[in-house]
C-alpha cells in the first residue's frame, strides 16, 4: 500500500505514545501486586503513588479487577504454585500480555538471582539482563523455577559532573534506561527486592532518589512488611527461606539519621525478626561489604558489629555488592557464614586482590560482569556466578587456581 506524502506528515504529527511499563511488585503463595506506569512524564507516573494512567482493567484467575485510583492492584486468594496468565488494560487498550507463577506455601526448593550495582543503562547490564531473562524463562515450567531477584544496591547511577550529579534517580524519567527498559520482561514475571546502595540516596547522589527509589519498588507500605520502613524490610519464600534486607549505607533514614547505627531502629528490627525466624534457610543482604579484598574499597567496618549477631542466629549467607567485581569468603574464617560480593552487574572493576585475599578472608574472586543463580535443595546450597554469556564464570581461588563450580553452603 503507497503512502502519500500528506499521509506521511500526518503520521509524523501524531505524537508518540509512551511506553507503559508493567511489572511484578511482590508475590507470594496466595498474593500479587501488580504494577504499570511510564517513565516519560515530569512527574510521578510509575509506583505506588503515581498519578494514574487511566481506566485499568486487570485480568487474571477468572477475574476482572478495575481500578483507575492508582496504578496497582493487590489481587489476593489465588492458589500456591500456580501459573496465571494475566492482561492488564488501559483505556480498552491491551499493555500487557504475561504470566506469573505463585509460590508454594511451603517448599524445601528455591531459586533466585541476584544482581548488585546495575544501574549505569550500559551494554554490559543490558547483556546481564538479557542472560538473566534467560535462566528465568527457561526454569518457568522446571519444577526449579527462579522465584525472585534481590539486589545488592546500587540500583541506578546518576553522571556525576563535577559536584553536579544528573539523572540521579529523583524522577521516574531515569530509570528507563536502566531499570525498566534493561529489565521489562523479567519485570513481567518475578519481583525485584532490592536493598539500597549509596547512589540510592544522599551517600553519594541526592537526598531525593531514595523516596523515588523506595516508590517505584512499593517499600512499603504493605501488609507483609508493617514493622519495617522502606530502607530495611523482610520477606519469607515459601517457609524455606528469610530474606532479610538492610541498609547500610549513609543516606539520610526518612526518618532522619543514619540507618547503620548500632541499637537504631534497624539493627532492634533485625535481632527481632532473626528470633522469630523459623525458616531452615535465612539471608542477609546489605550493600557496602564486611569482608572485601578490594581492588578499590576496603571492607566497610560499620556493619562489623552485626556479625556475631548474625551468626549466633543461624544465618547461613550474606550477599553484598559495592565491591565491582565477584568475590567468596571462607565461611571458617568469617565466624561460620559465607559472605558474597556481587556488585558486577552493570559496572565493573578489574584490578588484582590477591595480596589481600588471605588477610581479608576471602577465598575465591573475579573481576567479570555476573549476576548469581542460588539454589536451595533442602539442606543445601548452590551459588554459581553467572556471566553476559549466559554461561557460568571462571572464578580464582587462593592457590592460584581455576574454578567454574558452584560455591556450595551446606546446613
Amino acid at each position: 500500500m503507497l503512502i502519500t506524502a500528506s499521509i506521511l506528515l500526518h503520521l509524523l504529527a501524531l505524537p508518540l505514545q509512551p511506553a507503559v511499563y508493567t511489572y511484578v511488585a511482590s508475590l507470594d503463595s496466595e498474593s500479587v501486586l501488580l504494577a504499570w506506569g511510564t517513565t516519560e512524564e515530569d512527574h510521578n507516573s510509575i509506583g505506588r503513588d503515581s498519578r494514574p494512567l487511566g481506566k485499568a482493567e486487570v485480568r487474571i484467575d477468572g477475574r476482572s479487577i478495575r481500578e483507575q485510583s492508582r496504578n496497582w492492584v493487590h489481587v489476593t486468594g489465588l492458589r500456591p504454585d500456580q501459573a496465571y496468565p494475566y492482561q492488564i488494560l488501559l483505556d480498552g487498550k491491551t499493555v500487557a500480555d504475561s504470566r506469573l507463577r505463585t509460590h508454594p506455601r511451603r517448599s524445601d526448593r528455591l531459586a533466585f538471582l541476584v544482581v548488585g550495582d546495575y544501574g549505569k543503562g550500559n551494554e554490559r547490564q543490558r547483556q546481564l539482563a538479557r542472560a538473566m531473562t534467560q535462566v528465568v524463562e527457561e526454569r518457568r515450567n522446571s519444577g526449579y523455577p527462579v522465584r525472585l531477584v534481590i539486589t545488592t544496591g546500587d540500583n541506578i547511577y546518576g553522571k556525576h559532573l563535577g559536584v553536579v550529579v544528573r539523572k540521579s534517580g529523583n524522577r521516574d524519567s531515569h530509570w528507563q534506561p536502566k531499570f525498566f527498559e534493561p529489565y521489562r520482561e523479567l519485570l513481567r514475571h518475578i519481583p525485584f527486592y532490592p536493598s539500597p546502595g549509596n547512589h540510592d540516596g544522599d551517600d553519594t547522589e541526592n537526598k531525593g532518589d531514595f523516596p523515588v527509589y523506595a516508590d517505584n519498588f512499593f517499600l512499603p507500605p504493605l501488609p507483609a512488611w508493617e514493622g519495617s520502613t522502606a530502607n530495611y524490610y523482610g520477606i519469607t519464600v515459601a517457609g524455606l527461606a528469610d530474606f532479610f534486607s538492610l541498609d547500610s549505607t549513609k543516606n539520610t533514614m526518612p526518618s532522619g539519621g543514619k540507618a547503620f547505627s548500632r541499637n537504631g531502629p534497624q539493627h532492634r528490627w533485625l535481632l527481632q525478626s532473626l528470633k522469630a525466624s523459623k525458616a531452615p534457610w535465612k539471608i542477609v543482604y546489605y550493600h557496602n561489604p564486611t569482608h572485601n579484598a578490594g581492588p578499590k574499597y576496603s571492607p566497610v567496618t560499620r556493619m562489623s558489629y552485626l556479625e556475631p549477631d548474625l551468626a549466633d542466629a543461624g544465618v547461613q549467607v550474606v550477599f553484598n555488592g559495592h565491591e565491582h567485581n565477584f568475590q567468596a569468603s571462607e565461611a571458617s574464617e568469617t565466624s561460620g557464614i559465607l559472605f558474597v560480593v556481587s556488585g558486577a552487574g552493570g559496572s565493573l572493576r578489574k584490578g588484582g586482590i590477591q595480596k589481600r585475599l588471605r588477610q581479608e578472608g576471602i577465598a575465591a574472586w573475579a573481576a567479570v560482569g555476573h549476576f548469581l543463580l542460588v539454589e536451595i535443595d533442602g539442606e543445601e546450597m548452590r551459588i554459581q556466578a553467572i556471566g553476559v554469556d549466559g554461561r557460568p564464570v571462571r572464578y580464582r581461588l587462593r592457590d592460584g587456581s581455576f574454578s567454574d563450580a558452584a560455591v556450595v553452603v551446606r546446613r
